[in-house]
């Protein structure tokens, strides 16, 4: 019956063979790094001298803004930056479609009774828009006009710039 060893016994024994492994390995470590760490650390104090402290930059304050979000304009701009994303992950056109509309609608309830520096200072520093791209979208949430629409005329005036050039030089090589 001397011969049978209990499993807490052996649990003893496994946990002093991986402290001895564990102390021997730090041992090694510690001397090499004491070994290679005396050569290296003097080459490089006499290679290159100590840097400077940085000084601090001390940062300015953030401005508060102007204008006062209540809990509903909150909402709105949270919509909006939400929707927005969702526009540019989207892979299909009908879900790019429904967020851009949805979109609008958010920015018009947010137009709705507001100064247009104000509104502008909300697009701007809010929800990352510009005022005529705002426009764009609530133009577009009516549906006064397509999508497609609103692009051929904003590509339109880019076109005839892009195209004079380009004609200027075929006339050149003849």
């Amino acid at each position: 019956m001397a011969d049978i060893v209990s499993p807490l016994d052996l649990a003893r024994q496994a946990m002093a063979a991986v402290k001895a492994a564990a102390d021997e390995g730090e041992a090694i470590l510690r001397r090499t790094q004491e070994r290679y760490r005396l050569n290296l650390h003097r080459e490089a104090q006499a290679e290159c001298p100590r840097l400077p402290k940085p000084k601090l930059i001390i940062k300015p304050e953030p401005q508060l803004p102007e204008y006062v979000l209540t809990a509903a304009d909150r909402v709105n701009v949270a919509a909006v930056v939400a929707m927005m994303k969702t526009a540019h992950a989207a892979k299909s056109e009908g879900l790019r479609k429904a967020a851009y509309r949805d979109v609008g609608l958010h920015l018009q309830e947010l137009r709705h009774n507001r100064d247009p520096a104000e509104l502008k200072a909300i697009l701007w520093r809010e929800c990352g828009l510009s005022v005529p791209r705002a426009y764009q979208l609530m133009v577009q949430a009516t549906g006064t006009e397509r999508l497609d629409q609103l692009r051929s005329e904003d590509r339109a005036p880019h076109r005839k710039l892009k195209a004079s050039p380009h004609q200027e030089q075929r006339r050149a090589h003849g």
